[in-house]
């Protein structure tokens, strides 16, 4: 398991929040067709003075291989880390003899909480059958103690079906367990200052939030105005708004720039002065 990165920090803690840091490491010094490999280190308590002394890098999946379950336990307990959860296939990973076999894995790996950023469907009827199979998983993984979630994309806010979004849609009927892990890039670019709304809409549903910037950005730090000039996400109405829901981990995705953690370092910066 690669346990080392670019640059370290140290812990301090920093509010009641939990926050994750998300980048990009290139496979062998050259970029993939997908720009790189996306690892995550999750850091349960995390200080602007940018010296990472503990992290986790996990590239575990549960249907297309990656590390064990077993082994991520242990370097979670070796290392005194928190392990957030992971990103899943809900179609495969969260329906039908998937659904167990994915809530056992993250169980095992110490995960408390499971998402899916694969909801695009077809109809109208199949996005509200997608919540109703999600808001089945929310429920079956609750004696686990797991919180399972959807990860917005922007068709999520493009498609609609008589003036109803997607997102809309799939939450229609969904179990008030299902959470909604926003993006705030993606979502902000669709749907610009229907950002707040959408969280106070559905307040209760934010286990988690990806904190991202306006896209598109150079270097993704939080912050920074967009490369085409456009609106930089006004993050203290937004942060402000999260205040007040019991959001528990804030996921800070910088991913522009391969073998990098500044656009990370100066996003913390940014993030500690609002919350």
């Amino acid at each position: 398991m690669r346990t080392t990165a670019p640059s370290r920090l140290t812990s301090k803690v920093c509010g009641r929040k939990l926050i994750a840091l998300s980048w990009v490491t290139l496979v062998s010094g050259k970029a993939t067709k997908s720009g790189g490999e996306v690892y995550t280190l999750y850091v349960d308590i995390i200080d602007a003075s940018l010296k990472y002394e503990r992290m986790l890098v996990i590239t575990a999946t549960v249907s297309s291989g990656g590390h064990s379950a077993k082994e991520i336990r242990k370097y979670l307990a070796d290392s005194g880390m928190l392990g957030m959860g992971t990103h899943v296939n809900g179609f495969v990973d969260l329906r039908g003899d998937g659904l167990a076999k994915t809530l056992d894995f993250c169980a095992e790996a110490g995960f408390d909480s499971v998402t899916t950023p694969h909801a695009i469907c077809k109809t109208e009827a199949e996005y509200r059958q997608f919540g109703r199979d999600m808001s089945r998983a929310a429920e079956a993984a609750v004696p686990y103690g797991i919180k399972v979630g959807i990860h917005t994309t922007y068709d999520h806010f493009r498609v609609k079906f008589n003036g109803v979004t997607a997102w809309d849609t799939i939450f229609a009927e969904a179990s008030p367990l299902l959470q909604q892990q926003v993006d705030t890039s993606n979502s902000f670019n669709v749907i610009g200052d229907g950002l707040l709304p959408l969280l106070r809409k559905c307040r209760g549903r934010h286990y988690s939030m990806h904190l991202k910037e306006n896209v598109p950005s150079a270097t993704a730090t939080l912050g920074e105005r967009p490369t085409d000039g456009g609106r930089c996400i006004p993050w203290k109405e937004v942060l402000g708004y999260l205040a007040t829901e019991d959001v528990a981990w804030y996921v800070v995705e910088a991913e522009a720039i391969p073998d990098s953690l500044e656009p990370l370092a100066k996003s913390l910066v940014f993030l500690k002065q609002l919350i």
